[in-house]
């Protein structure tokens, strides 16, 4: 059973054309939960969308918080983590599961992401439903070029990432996101993929897509705006992992410690 998890502070509308893009899937999910991080007014969603809305401390929890209490919420056995500014095209979940299929069975924790284009034009704009009724349309039309696979290709790790998949085991493994160290916005992921590596798992970003031949597997970032505080962000990350690429840090995780210290 596959959980769509999405944390998600005010913005309904780009909201809106997540879940759509969601429920346009060639293979659709078994639940979409919609964590409600203390928006204002409240977000109004169908019926059919489970929502836990979370009231707003006087110290804001973060994003990690907000994920962890999503995946603890969720029914699934395998969880999609989505941002709620993403747009997928069509055969996202059907790619993501033909990839797990085909993934090597020795490994004992593996999580899907690949990289998220943002969208941007002369005006920073964000995309109206009409305009993205349909994913691989609005591709065509913007000329956004696919990203193709190459055999030499290895599994780059993109520090982009605002969709991913994994299974509630490898959530389990790694006590989630770490609400202590990544206290604001940011840098949850990348950590969350560090200790993945360190515990002997695989990131696989180099997605085949169904039905495209030698197509890799992309999603869009909708740009909408919102300020960042990235030395907060940044502070935290090299606090616990050093300065550095960060695709450098993630590829040597195996040979960073003993994973049951972190």
């Amino acid at each position: 059973m596959i959980s769509a998890v999405i944390p998600a502070f005010n913005h309904p509308g780009l909201l809106g054309q997540t879940i759509r893009t969601l429920e346009a899937q060639t293979q659709l999910v078994d639940e979409i939960l919609v964590v409600d991080d203390g928006s204002d007014p409240p977000l109004r969603l169908p019926s059919h969308i489970k929502v836990l809305r979370l009231e707003r401390a006087a110290k804001h929890r973060g994003a990690a918080f907000a994920r962890n209490a999503g995946v603890e919420a969720a029914a699934g056995d395998v969880i999609l983590m989505l941002d709620s500014s993403v747009l997928l095209l069509p055969e996202t979940v059907e790619s993501f599961q033909r990839t797990l299929d085909l993934a090597d069975c020795k490994l004992p924790d593996i999580a899907l992401a690949f990289t998220v284009r943002t969208l941007f034009d002369e005006d920073d704009r964000v995309y109206t439903p009409e305009e993205t009724a349909d994913m691989s349309t609005f591709m065509d039309r913007m000329g956004i070029p696919a990203v193709k696979h190459k055999p030499t290709d290895s599994n780059v790790i993109f520090p982009d990432h605002c969709c991913a998949l994994y299974g509630r085991s490898t959530f389990d493994r790694l006590d989630g996101y770490d609400e202590k160290t990544f206290a604001d916005w940011g840098m949850e992921n990348h950590d969350f993929d560090i200790r993945l590596r360190i515990l002997g798992g695989d990131i696989i970003s180099n997605i085949p897509r169904v039905g495209h031949s030698m197509e890799l597997l992309q999603a869009f970032h909708n740009y909408h705006g919102a300020t960042r505080d990235k030395v907060t962000r940044n502070k935290a990350f090299s606090s616990k992992w050093g300065r550095g690429n960060f695709t450098h840090i993630i590829n040597v995780a195996g040979t960073m410690g003993n994973p049951d210290e972190l």
